[in-house]
């Protein structure tokens, strides 16, 4: 599904301030002062948009052409969590990248018309002329139990924290351990999520739980609610988020795009693949006893207890 999405919706070139003025496109204009009260800065301001639907909210900023000119717009943007605002909750959706970009225009226009925005201005706002600036997919994995669910999410900490946050000595494409890790988890064991900050993407896996302080879902009714947070206990899900230039390299960065195009999808959920090296065909292999003879001995033993099956993180 597609869980967020930033874009950038523009207006139509050509059109001037004036022109502008007369469809009546919003826009909020905020300023700053001194201690003495005089304005030492103005901008177009950030303002919430509450969804007609759920009551959800997301962001949206009117884009000017040039700071000199706050009532000459270039269009808007705007930050939106497309299930909390369309649906009230993102627990099975199967959305995509498309649909998300489509229900985040129609709350624009939503917000436009009733900011006193016309109707001929409403129409000016196309998804032709909409790019994509960040987009967050999540990928649900289904498991047989709740404790099936949280081992695997176990696992796929360790995993990406082996991979990611260790540099072997002869490895000088990497940079020095002292660096911050790009893998790491918040949260007691059990309900902890993993988080991946990388230069092109990010990462956030966890288990959602029921009625999380400050998390937006509305259901039909108590049933409804208490069976699919039941079902959530048992998916694992895996929230990868590319940006701007990523999605500009890749010709990505256009709901169109999307369209009909499950290898776009495939291919953020390699960029994964590739984080956890398994696109490499590494060796999976017990190692001999004489390539373990070559670790030092502390290294030894943990191995050794992790090809017995143990949890390496336990061992003392």
């Amino acid at each position: 599904m597609c869980d967020s999405t930033s874009l950038r919706v523009a207006l139509p070139e050509g059109m001037s301030a004036e022109e502008q003025s007369q469809y009546g496109f919003p826009f909020l204009i905020g300023q700053r002062v001194n201690e003495q009260g005089e304005i030492t800065h103005r901008f177009l301001e950030e303002e919430t948009l509450v969804s007609p639907l759920t009551g959800a909210r997301c962001k949206v900023r009117a884009l000017a052409h040039t700071p000199a000119a706050l009532d000459w717009l270039s269009g808007y943007e705007l930050k939106v969590n497309p299930p909390a605002c369309l649906i009230g909750r993102n627990y099975l959706l199967v959305n995509g990248v498309y649909q998300a970009a489509r229900g985040a225009l129609e709350l624009l226009k939503h917000h436009a018309a009733s900011r006193g925005c016309s109707a001929e201005g409403v129409d000016l706002l196309k998804l032709e002329n909409t790019k994509l600036t960040s987009v967050t997919n999540c990928f649900l994995f289904e498991f047989d139990t709740q404790a099936d669910a949280l081992a695997a999410k176990q696992e796929l900490r360790d995993y990406l924290e082996g991979v990611l946050n260790y540099v072997l000595p002869a490895d000088s494409t990497r940079k020095s351990k002292k660096t911050k890790k790009p893998c790491f988890s918040v949260g007691p064991d059990g309900t902890f999520s993993v988080y991946v900050r990388l230069r092109h993407m990010s990462v956030l896996a966890y288990i959602k739980e029921p009625d999380v302080p400050g998390a937006f879902a509305e259901f039909p009714s108590e049933e409804v609610k208490e069976r699919l947070e039941a079902l959530a206990q048992r998916m694992l899900r895996v929230e990868i988020t590319v940006h701007e230039k990523w999605l500009r390299d890749n010709d990505l960065d256009s709901p169109e795009a999307w369209r009909d195009n499950p290898a776009a999808y495939e291919k953020v959920f390699g960029l994964l693949l590739k984080a956890l090296r398994l696109d490499e065909n590494l060796r999976c292999r017990v190692p001999s006893e004489a390539v373990i003879a070559k670790l030092p001995e502390d290294h030894q033993t943990i191995l050794i207890a992790h090809l017995k099956g143990e949890n390496a993180r336990c061992h003392p």
